[in-house]
């Protein structure tokens, strides 16, 4: 929005400054016929009168661009051109022929000077080939400025074949300001613009000026005589080119009217492009809010969901199944034991039997003793059988043998209880 504004500004400024700058050029015209006149060249009096019409006219169209303006450019210029008040009591001075050279040119330049210092808003563009235009067009105000003091202090001492006072400085600081000012402004100009005020610069009527400044320089503040630098021919030849350099300010100006308007009529598109980035971005971010949204409340909802069904459904019925008993969980199983666990060689598994001579024999585990299958964990290891047990054994009446202890005839035995699975 900034940058809209700023092109429709800098487009109304650019406007003002240039009828600012005719203006100027026009006061700087009657500057000249005026002091010449005043200085005793009478011959200027009808050219004096004529040329005050194209002041006035030029202030008119300064005037218009100012109507219905009230933003600080405007102001400036309005505070400025308060000076130009006093040219009526200037005019009337000369035509009463109580003007001073003195008065007059210092109301004219000091004038000027405040009014080529304007820089009516065009200081704040913001576009870089537009501030280049403008600061090339008020550095070729300056050389015209210079150009015009020049002319006007030489008038004011041509007839008194002398310069008064400090009109002699006036000239040599007038000329050394031309000289900085168009060595300072191929900077800002482009190669166009360049071109344009070398070939002002070397037109016949320059040439014949800087030849007359030239015998000028010379005389030290004598002024030469008058048939070397005639009044008139000295103002036709610095007149001629003043301008040849508004010449080609005119087409500096032209140049940033035309850019102006250009960013003018570019700005509203701007402004439209601008917009439509800015709604993709806020769209892109919404639709990247709701999939960064998504991807967390779906699983947030499955959580949800989950649990609700845990809460209301699964749990009150493992609650319920547990407190009515059918849902208590049965005792452990004791685990089995891998077959050969423990076992060596290839009797591996295979029962071990107590043969005649006292050993073993196939039927019985390798390793443990009927008394060991017995014991079941946690309880106490039984007692070690007597010397000679197996024999006395092995010795009983076959019918004997193989009764268990508590059979019938059979005395029982002390000893740790038996496992109720064990063989």
């Amino acid at each position: 929005m900034g940058d809209y504004e700023n092109a429709g500004t800098t487009a109304a400024d650019a406007r003002l400054f240039d009828a600012l700058q005719g203006f100027i050029h026009e006061h700087q015209k009657e500057r000249g016929l005026t002091t010449g006149y005043v200085g005793g060249v009478r011959e200027f009096h009808d050219r004096m009168l004529a040329q005050r019409k194209l002041t006035d006219a030029a202030r008119g169209a300064v005037d218009r661009e100012l109507a219905g303006r009230h933003d600080s450019a405007a102001g400036a210029v309005r505070t400025a051109l308060v000076r130009v008040n006093a040219l009526r009591d200037i005019r009337a001075a000369a035509d009463r022929g109580s003007g001073r050279v003195e008065r007059t040119y210092s109301y004219f330049t000091d004038t000027d000077i405040a009014l080529n210092g304007l820089g009516t808003g065009l200081v704040e563009v913001r576009d870089g080939e537009l501030r280049s235009d403008y600061q090339a067009l008020q550095v070729l105000g300056s050389a015209k400025e210079f150009t015009g003091q020049e002319r006007a202090v030489v008038l004011g001492s041509l007839h008194a074949r002398r310069f008064h006072g400090e009109d002699y400085t006036r000239f040599m600081t007038a000329r050394s300001g031309r000289l900085a000012a168009l060595d300072s402004y191929p900077a800002w100009a482009s190669a166009k613009q360049r071109r344009e005020v070398t070939e002002a610069l070397a037109t016949p009527v320059a040439r014949r000026l800087f030849g007359y400044e030239k015998e000028i320089v010379d005389g030290r503040g004598a002024m030469p005589a008058p048939t070397a630098v005639p009044p008139t021919a000295w103002y036709d030849a610095a007149t001629g080119t003043i301008n040849g350099l508004r010449t080609v300010q005119i087409a500096l100006g032209e140049d940033i009217k035309d850019r102006a308007s250009t960013l003018q009529g570019e700005a509203p598109r701007t402004l439209v492009l601008f917009g439509l980035l800015a709604l993709g971005s806020v769209l892109a971010l919404g639709a990247l809010a709701v999939g960064a949204a998504r991807s967390v409340s779906g699983p947030l909802g499955s959580l949800t969901r989950q649990a609700r069904e845990v809460a209301g459904g699964r749990l009150p019925d493992v609650v319920a199944r547990v407190q009515s008993g059918s849902g208590t969980p049965a005792a452990p199983r004791p685990a089995d034991r891998p077959t050969g666990c423990g076992q060596r060689g290839p009797a591996a598994g295979r029962r071990l039997r107590p043969d005649a001579e006292g050993g073993l024999r196939p039927g019985h585990r390798a390793g443990r003793t009927a008394p060991q299958r017995h014991r079941v964990a946690g309880q106490p290891r039984p007692p070690e059988p007597e010397p000679g047990a197996a024999s006395d054994q092995l010795h009983q009446p076959a019918g004997a043998r193989g009764r268990r202890p508590g059979d019938a005839g059979q005395p029982l035995r002390a000893g740790p209880p038996r496992h109720p699975d064990a063989p």
